[in-house]
């Protein structure tokens, strides 16, 4: 009688056992993740950026920026044109670079991605962008503010 009990409770408490692993693993493999890919800027990083880039643009301007929140504080466009990025979401990215002036480019985790997955934005970035500024103010990482050379001075 007492084995009998012991079979079914080990029945009952094994699929528990092993759902409780998987969902402890499949949590904290997904925190993991998202702290990895989540960039923490500071509210003082994002007022510097955005005050740089809006006192140096005009409220139609362009500016290039991985994560939306400086283009969307500086009350600029971004040439990204996504606020997440989607399947195929280089060749506007590009096409835009190619047609229309981009006076600033907003360098944070999510732009050097971006641009390192493209030949041709990294090819752009490094002959036609000079490093002008660059916040810590206790981000996740280093902001470095691209401005476009002008061809007289560069």
């Amino acid at each position: 009688m007492i084995i009998k009990n012991r079979a079914r409770v080990a029945m009952i408490l094994l699929p528990l056992a092993i759902f409780g692993i998987v969902y402890i693993s499949f949590f904290t493999v997904s925190l993991s993740a998202v702290k990895a890919e989540t960039p923490r800027y500071t509210q003082e990083a994002i007022e510097e950026v955005s005050s740089y880039i809006k006192e140096n643009t005009n409220p139609g301007d362009f500016i290039f920026c991985g994560s939306p929140i400086w283009a969307y504080m500086a009350e600029r466009n971004n040439a990204g044109f996504y606020s997440h990025p989607v399947k195929d979401y280089l060749q506007p990215i590009e096409k835009y670079f190619r047609e229309h002036e981009v006076k600033y480019i907003i360098i944070d985790g999510k732009t050097q991605k971006i641009i390192a997955e493209s030949d041709f934005l990294t090819e752009r970035v490094d002959a036609d962008y000079k490093l002008v500024k660059e916040v810590r103010k206790g981000s996740y990482v280093t902001i470095q503010i691209l401005e476009k050379k002008t061809r007289i001075s560069e």
